[in-house]
């Protein structure tokens, strides 16, 4: 730390340094612990998530194959999901609104490999596209923090 610097904490309380930009672990509100919880939890899950994706395959699609391969690509998009949504909390700027696209892209993957064809282009792919930029540009241009 240079001396400059250094001087202006020699005789200065905690709530003093305060405003030097010194924050320390129990400034936090209740909602940013939550916030760090919540963050914290996703990347645990998505961790837990990727270990065990070999043994999961098995256990759900035992000696076939093409439902393995299918089971094995829907957990690692719910692993990326986890991923995006704990990266986005927190985050600001226009780093939210790319993890809020990428986000909802990995989201609409998910929703298309459990409930609909993924090998073609369907309209409703052009129109989560549509949606998905439409409300990361709302969150981004409206909810800043």
């Amino acid at each position: 730390m240079p001396l400059f610097v250094a001087h202006r904490w020699r005789n200065k309380t905690l709530p003093e340094m305060r405003g030097y930009g010194y924050q320390n672990s129990q400034s936090r509100t209740k909602g940013e612990t939550k916030r760090q919880d919540l963050k914290l939890i996703l990347f645990i899950s998505a961790f837990a998530l990727y270990i065990a994706n070999f043994h999961l395959c098995n256990i759900i699609a035992g000696d076939d194959m093409a439902e393995w391969y299918k089971w094995r690509g829907i957990n690692y998009t719910a692993i990326f999901a986890m991923l995006f949504a704990a990266g986005n909390i927190g985050a600001s700027g226009q780093t939210r609104f790319m993890l809020n696209i990428a986000f909802s892209i990995v989201v609409s993957d998910l929703i298309d490999r459990l409930f609909f064809d993924i090998t073609s282009y369907q309209w409703k792919d052009l129109l989560t596209l549509i949606l998905t930029l439409l409300t990361s540009f709302i969150v981004w241009k409206y909810k800043r923090n």
